[in-house]
């Protein structure tokens, strides 16, 4: 019991630290009214007379994950440790009884509200969007009722939820590399280089009979959102498709090995008897070393 006390007030002081930043609002406002954009988008290229509220619905959050989402969701997530290895407050936090885990679970639990934060203020929007512009509702053919309004609603809170998976994948990544950095530049520039550098090569590079793709994790961001799109066009869906299964398998993979790493580091860093990264983690720092000048 005290232990969930303590963790419970971790996280208001660390929701607060997160509240009283300015980065965190850009990444809000820019989700918010990117579905505004994308109907301008789609007006102007002359594809919004051939979009039902789904369809819309569906286009609208796909841009948004694989392009503000992700991005800041990693910036955010990337800076969580980082901030308070370098100015020293770690130290403040741990000399009160807080247990290392509770400290490291507090930031986590902050970088994952985060991100489901985005995508709804995204989702919310983009249904305002599409009930004023694109006549949200039942779809209907001739009369027909194609897709209840009740089918897309689950379909949505699905596809919503599904898209959390990669998204907290990818915060796993960039919370592993905020536990090993020293400094800022290093954090963001390490976790955002890998993530863009690798998306133009993921489908060049082959494994066995298949390309890298399968296995990086960005790759399935708008795969519960392409089945809505089907879903707006008519089709019968279904959620038990291949790429389900490996956006879910890949996903847990990546929260599993980069989650568990950070946890074992930062539970391994002397970080208050020598205020150094030790030998457990060096082979990792001096690789980031090499390709970012981590000072």
């Amino acid at each position: 019991m005290q232990e969930l006390s303590r963790l419970s007030k971790a996280f208001k002081n660390e929701w607060i630290k997160t509240t009283s930043n300015k980065f965190p609002y850009l990444g809000l406002v820019l989700s918010a009214t990117l579905p505004f954009f994308a109907s301008a988008g789609f007006k102007r290229i002359g594809a919004d007379h051939e979009l039902n509220g789904l369809a819309y619905l569906s286009n609208s959050a796909q841009l948004a994950l694989t392009s503000i989402i992700p991005l800041f969701t990693l910036v955010h997530t990337s800076l969580l440790i980082i901030t308070e290895t370098t100015q020293g407050t770690y130290r403040d936090a741990l000399s009160r009884p807080l247990a290392r885990w509770e400290f490291l679970l507090s930031k986590l639990m902050v970088g994952l509200l985060y991100p489901i934060i985005l995508l709804a203020a995204n989702i919310g929007m983009g249904l305002i969007v599409a009930a004023w512009k694109y006549n949200l509702g039942a779809i209907k053919e001739n009369d027909v009722i194609l897709v209840s309004s009740a089918k897309m609603a689950a379909s949505l809170l699905m596809a919503g939820g599904l898209s959390l998976l990669p998204l907290f994948a990818l915060l796993s990544f960039g919370f592993f590399i905020s536990t090993i950095s020293r400094t800022f530049s290093g954090a963001v520039g390490f976790t955002l280089g890998i993530y863009i550098g690798l998306e133009p090569f993921k489908f060049l590079i082959r494994i066995g009979e298949t390309s890298l793709d399968r296995y990086v994790v960005s790759t399935y961001l708008d795969a519960p959102f392409g089945i809505v799109k089907d879903l707006a066009a008519g089709i019968d869906i279904t959620w038990n498709t291949p790429d389900i299964h490996r956006c879910v398998i890949v996903s847990l993979v990546y929260i599993i090995i980069f989650t568990g790493l950070s946890f074992l580091i930062f539970q391994k860093q002397d970080l208050i008897i020598q205020g150094r990264i030790n030998f457990f983690i060096q082979p990792i720092a001096a690789f980031a070393d090499f390709f970012i000048h981590i000072d």
